[in-house]
């Protein structure tokens, strides 16, 4: 599963908007299907992509999706933003408190 994020993130952050046009539109299609699987296989009922891990995995596939041109209302995306407020500090960190380190 954690393989299936992180070749999911690195896809969807690293190609242009030319490089979709140029691909004749199957990035979208390929950024669709990745955040399909996720939403099936990968997101706990929390939000989570992996809360053992704390929020650091969850926010790489919210940032990608957003890049992605989803919107913070996509299902995927605001369960994962509801989750990741659970995280913010006052010191202004999203972060899980009492951890050897913060992420």
């Amino acid at each position: 599963m954690f393989l299936a994020i992180s070749a999911f993130g690195a896809c969807a952050s690293s190609l242009s908007a030319g490089d979709e046009q140029a691909s004749g539109g199957k990035l979208g299609q390929i950024v669709n299907k990745g955040l399909e699987y996720l939403r099936q296989k990968g997101q706990a009922e929390d939000g989570s992509f992996s809360s053992q891990a704390g929020p650091g995995v969850t926010s790489l596939v919210a940032t990608a999706a957003l890049r992605n041109g989803r919107t913070r209302r996509d299902p995927v995306v605001a369960k994962s933003l509801q989750y990741l407020e659970n995280f913010a500090q006052p010191d202004g960190g999203i972060y899980a408190p009492n951890r050897r380190v913060p992420n």
